[in-house]
């Protein structure tokens, strides 16, 4: 695995898609920050990102729809839980929780060349214990209590290696720590679509919601999850 770290980036996931671009061996390549000043998110979104972990780990395109977003957060479920026996939730689609609390979000990103898949770029964000959390966001975000960036960070990449150069499906384990039979709002767009229960999750992770007498199958968007009458911020 060909590590690359920086004390500051404009954001991980920008590199790595330029490095892909760019380099003939680029399969393994881990790149990592102290800070990023604009981490970027699913839907565009940028987000608070200082003194936690920054990874983007870069792989090959030999599994062309393999869910590396799944993969991606069950890896970072497993390998928090196995060094410091912490637990963490999985919200659909791509945030991990603790205490009910985003700790982590995933962007996983097709590259293309040529209209062509090149390469994947499978970013994460996670708020260990020197993150200081904004008060505005204090209510909707937490952090690990851990320092240990360095050997987290290696192990999340190496199950997120083996796992799909090995073409495992993440479905199982990632429903496992799936928040699932509660009430939520699906979004798309930042428009809100519906109200219902999210039920299951398929084999190619789309996710389940009922709504009264209907079943929806989402398979792109957000969720917010109610919380006693009280919705969370997505």
């Amino acid at each position: 695995m060909k590590k690359i770290h920086f004390s500051s980036i404009d954001s991980t996931n920008t590199y790595g898609k330029e490095f892909i671009l760019t380099n003939k061996e680029f399969h393994k390549t881990l790149i990592t920050a102290d800070m990023q000043t604009n981490g970027r998110g699913r839907l565009n979104k940028t987000f608070y990102s200082e003194n936690g972990l920054y990874m983007s780990l870069l792989l090959d395109d030999r599994h062309k729809d393999y869910p590396l977003t799944l993969t991606s957060a069950v890896a970072v479920s497993n390998a928090v839980k196995e060094l410091f026996n912490i637990d963490l939730k999985i919200k659909w689609v791509n945030d991990l929780l603790y205490n009910n609390k985003k700790v982590c979000g995933i962007l996983t990103e097709a590259i293309y060349e040529e209209n062509k898949v090149k390469g994947f770029v499978c970013g994460i964000g996670l708020n260990t214990k020197n993150v200081i959390i904004p008060p505005d966001l204090k209510e909707i975000a937490d952090v690990i209590p851990t320092e240990k960036t360095n050997e987290l960070t290696e192990r999340i990449a190496e199950k997120i290696i083996y796992m799909y150069e090995n073409n495992i499906s993440p479905v199982k384990a990632y429903k496992e720590n799936l928040i699932l039979n509660v009430p939520v709002c699906a979004y798309k767009n930042d428009k809100k679509l519906f109200t219902g229960i999210a039920t299951d999750i398929l084999e190619n992770g789309n996710l389940v919601v009922v709504e009264d007498n209907n079943t929806h199958i989402l398979n792109s968007g957000e969720i917010s999850i109610i919380y006693k009458n009280k919705e969370e911020t997505k």
